[in-house]
């Protein structure tokens, strides 16, 4: 799919639909990039808020489904998010446990252990092997 649609993105991978204060808490990323002039930091956060607030819209019945994420408006997100769902499912196979986007509810993100964490404990899994998530470079923080 050259441009995935907001309804394609909704259907097929995020787990729930984004709560205002997602949209938000992008934005804040995107700001404290602004101050940091950090250039390539701000252009994948400007990605992050303009994807995700036009999922939200979507969401919300204000965009319709077939609107497209484009370069320069969410798309690079859109394939960044897309992309994250190939190494969800290799963390839940390592566990033992069949990949679904629903355990995702705490957001998408598997640098981050705590949502690696979270989504296992959604599927039922008690024993979540840290040291082989971080010898694999997939949990940073």
């Amino acid at each position: 799919m050259r441009y995935p649609t907001l309804k394609w993105m909704s259907d097929n991978v995020l787990a729930s639909a984004l709560p205002w204060s997602y949209v938000l808490g992008e934005w804040r990323e995107l700001l404290d990039e602004v101050q940091a002039l950090n250039g390539p930091g701000m252009s994948e956060e400007w990605s992050d808020v303009t994807c995700c607030a036009a999922l939200w819209a979507y969401e919300k019945g204000i965009l319709p489904g077939w609107f497209p994420l484009l370069p320069g408006f969410g798309l690079y997100a859109a394939r960044k998010f897309t992309a994250r769902r190939a190494v969800w499912a290799r963390i839940f196979d390592h566990h033992g446990i069949a990949f679904n986007k629903r355990y995702l509810v705490g957001g998408g993100n598997y640098a981050k252990s705590r949502k690696v964490i979270g989504a296992l404990g959604l599927a039922g899994c008690s024993q979540v092997d840290l040291a082989w998530l971080r010898t694999e470079n997939l949990c940073v923080e």
